[in-house]
């Protein structure tokens, strides 16, 4: 899943949160 959301993101990491740490978030729906 981790390449799955880079590679929707077009090859960016997900924006780190307000702790400095960055999260996969995908929608539920499209599993």
């Amino acid at each position: 899943l981790h390449a799955l959301q880079v590679n929707m993101n077009g090859g960016r990491l997900p924006e780190p949160e307000s702790n400095g740490r960055r999260y996969l978030k995908f929608p539920l729906d499209c599993l």
